[in-house]
């Protein structure tokens, strides 16, 4: 049940650095947005980052992803589960780990039909001397999960989690995630104010979400799963705003260090621009730098609620004491642009 909800002159402030992109009705103007909730998880640490990421190899956007966060050297990548996980994608997902010496991490497939289609040409592009992995090389998606997670490691998904949800039917408490960072869902004028809200989205409280799948049970066994000490979702209403264009490509020629995970994302984003030179909405790659970079999200509390196929966000009941009731449960309402372009121009902190 979704109720139009107001807000006060306390509830809202304006964010610095934050942008309207082009479809919005001013563009000119700065985001007047909620106060968010932008405090790194606790299972953020300032070391070493424990990760197992979940991706797709159909749009070069998780690739993206994938090698944003292997250029952060704060991230330790304990396991990757792909999905479906077909031999073909496994092994680019290989030939993407071997120039950071990590191809011998477990790999898992998440589980489905697959055929050529789950490697995009842009990968092939890319990386023109994969070769399909080997069957003793491909593990249960699962398995690899119920293995890899636990307390402190963050879950990282670009994908389905229809595998997240089989694993925890099948092993119950025993399967503990710290954090489960997941580009999906979506908030609507229940939590995001007029001013904040694109044109494309602008009066909607329900949308599609392609990672939240076509099966609302799956998702919602994921954040009812207590054993996940927090969910943080990035949503359609931020991602669908950020794009990696003509200009922040030059800039990230310029500022380009000698590191290995500068160089290959570099490498792949060129390679990606010489047959798509139009701007590259980044999804997943906001998503991992949301974990990198806590603050370049602004985020609300909420309850996800499901509408048949369709996903939206309510903010939490009020207890008696005033307070609202704790979800554990947060999604992007606005993002600081100033943030995104700085891991790409060279001032990042």
């Amino acid at each position: 049940m979704f109720h139009k909800v107001s807000f006060s002159s306390a509830e809202l402030g304006v964010f610095s650095g934050l942008q309207v992109s082009a479809d919005s009705s001013d563009a000119s103007s700065p985001i007047i947005g909620m106060d968010g909730v932008i405090l790194p998880s606790i299972h953020r640490p300032r070391g070493p980052m424990p990760v197992v990421m979940i991706m797709e190899t159909s749009d070069i956007d998780d690739g993206l992803a994938l090698l944003t966060l292997l250029a952060d050297a704060r991230v330790t990548l304990k396991a990757l589960v792909v999905s479906p996980g077909t031999n073909e994608q496994v092994g680019l997902v290989k030939a993407m780990l071997e120039p950071f010496g990590l191809s011998h991490i477990p790999i898992g497939k998440a589980g489905g039909k697959g055929g050529a289609e789950s490697v995009s040409d842009p990968y092939r592009s890319a990386y023109r001397n994969f070769k399909p992995a080997k069957k003793g090389d491909i593990q249960d998606g699962g398995a690899v999960l119920k293995t890899y997670c636990d307390s402190s490691t963050t879950l990282v998904c670009g994908a389905s989690p229809k595998v997240v949800s089989e694993t925890i039917k099948k092993h119950g408490k025993s399967f503990e995630v710290g954090e489960l960072v997941m580009q999906g869902g979506f908030a609507g004028k229940t939590v995001v104010p007029d001013e904040f809200q694109l044109d494309k989205f602008k009066d909607m409280t329900t949308c599609t979400s392609f990672n939240f799948g076509t099966n609302p049970k799956n998702m919602q066994a994921v954040l009812d799963h207590e054993q996940i000490g927090r969910v943080s979702l990035v949503s359609k209403n931020v991602c669908h705003r950020v794009e990696y264009g003509e200009e922040l490509h030059n800039s990230f020629s310029s500022a380009i260090k000698s590191t290995v995970g500068e160089l290959e994302l570099y490498r792949v984003l060129e390679d990606y621009r010489t047959t798509h030179p139009e701007p590259k909405k980044m999804h997943d790659a906001l998503m991992v730098m949301s974990l990198l970079q806590p603050e370049v999200l602004r985020s609300k509390e909420v309850n996800m609620v499901s509408e048949g196929k369709e996903w939206g966000a309510s903010l939490p009941a009020l207890k008696k004491n005033g307070k609202p009731e704790k979800t554990n449960t947060f999604i992007s309402v606005g993002y600081d642009s100033s943030i995104w372009t700085s891991f790409f121009n060279g001032t990042k902190n």
